[in-house]
């Protein structure tokens, strides 16, 4: 019991250094004496957990070159959570250099620039965020990546007044286009930012300049049912979209947009201006790659990326009435879908033309079968726009009347 006492004042001789060493660390931060620094984390006795204090104080500090002295000197041990916890710190005294140096070190980690953009967009203000992306771009290895990073990470934190310097420096929406123009569309609704309207109608604007018009039209569809069902969104939002190349049947019929709009809105004479110009675009495309000679066979070509068919290009361009004089088409090019899975049938029953599409003669005669097809086939949110019942009654008149010519002509009624 004697060596008990003896083996406390050891410990508290040991927590008294201990504490003392952390007091003269932080005088030596507070007069920016470096050398003093450091001697001290240099020490051979110093403890790592000193170490790992004398990295916060650092990114506290605003210091970037007591920061680097600190890492360079003790060379910490620090666990992922802990460098997260470090930029953390930086981030919350808003100090750009410390940040886009701590990034950096990170990413040597392991750690994905992505996770320490989030940090930094989440922490600094709209009026600093500016010096944080340009200390960031100075450090990144690679220029575009770490801007479409930052774009990502601008949105995913809410910072939408920063994603348009973005935009500005040549970030892009890439893959991301979708998540990001539907989160700066829909998810920013309840955020103050929205009520800036000039600001975040530029900022739409820009956003749709740089996403591909698939996307584009998927997000103006969203937009478009927001309108119908919560009366959210400006009217001038779903015309940005419509003026950079949106498919505007798409987002009427394809939401409840057009059941709920009044006949004198102004949307539908903005809409209505639109559809036009988009069908006439649609059409000249249409006759520079197929011309008036093609075949049915010749349509089923594939014209972008997405893969469309040249079927689907003349749906666009409402030129069905001349394709169904065509023969040889099939219930099977009515219903093979692109990449955004779009239909033939889809794009005409979204331009009113389902029954150019659904011609009862041509199909009694190429595939009496058809009307099952459709039935089990077509989704109800396309079924809706089409009037299968009309079509079945025509099916039937053109069997009746098949029937009568081939008993007029002496001929066994086909079953």
């Amino acid at each position: 019991m004697q060596g008990q006492p003896a083996s406390t004042d050891h410990l508290k001789l040991k927590h008294s250094a201990a504490e003392s060493l952390k007091w003269d660390l932080r005088e030596a931060m507070a007069d920016n004496d470096y050398a003093r620094v450091k001697q001290i984390v240099m020490a051979p006795d110093c403890p790592a957990q000193i170490k790992t204090s004398a990295l916060e104080a650092a990114a506290a500090s605003g210091s970037l070159m007591m920061v680097r002295i600190v890492f360079d000197e003790a060379k910490p041990d620090l666990t992922p959570e802990q460098a997260m916890m470090l930029l953390l710190v930086a981030g919350e005294r808003q100090s750009p250099e410390i940040c886009a140096y701590l990034c950096e070190r990170n990413a040597n980690m392991g750690i994905v620039r992505g996770d320490s953009y989030n940090v930094i967009f989440n922490k600094f203000s709209e009026e600093k965020i500016s010096d944080a992306v340009d200390a960031l771009l100075k450090a990144a290895p690679d220029r575009q990546v770490a801007l479409d990073t930052m774009l990502r990470a601008a949105v995913g934190e809410k910072k939408y007044a920063a994603m348009s310097g973005l935009i500005d420096r040549g970030a892009k929406l890439g893959e991301a286009a979708a998540d990001i123009l539907s989160k700066v569309t829909i998810a920013v609704n309840n955020d103050p930012f929205y009520q800036r309207k000039d600001d975040y109608l530029a900022l739409v604007d820009k956003c749709a300049s740089i996403t591909p018009k698939g996307y584009l039209t998927d997000c103006f569809a969203g937009v478009s049912g927001m309108m119908a069902s919560a009366n959210m969104q400006y009217n001038e939002t779903p015309e940005i979209f419509l003026r950079h190349g949106a498919d505007p049947f798409y987002g009427l019929k394809s939401t409840s947009l057009d059941k709920h709009l009044p006949p004198e809105s102004p949307l539908r004479v903005i809409f209505g201006r639109y559809e036009e110009s988009y069908t006439a675009q649609q059409r000249s495309a249409f006759r520079e790659m197929f011309g008036t000679s093609y075949t049915v066979a010749d349509l089923r070509r594939e014209v972008d990326a997405e893969g469309t068919t040249g079927l689907m290009l003349a749906a666009k361009a409402r030129l069905l009435p001349e394709v169904m004089g065509k023969d040889g088409l099939t219930s099977q090019d009515m219903l093979h879908s692109n990449q955004r899975q779009q239909t033939l049938i889809q794009l005409a029953a979204q331009r009113g033309d389902g029954d150019a599409l659904l011609d009862a003669t041509y199909w009694r005669r190429a595939e009496p079968a058809i009307l099952a097809t459709l039935q089990k086939e077509l989704p109800d949110a396309v079924k809706q726009y089409l009037d299968l019942g009309a079509f079945a009654a025509a099916l039937d008149r053109a069997a009746l009347k098949e029937q009568a010519v081939r008993f007029k002509l002496g001929a066994r009624p086909k079953p």
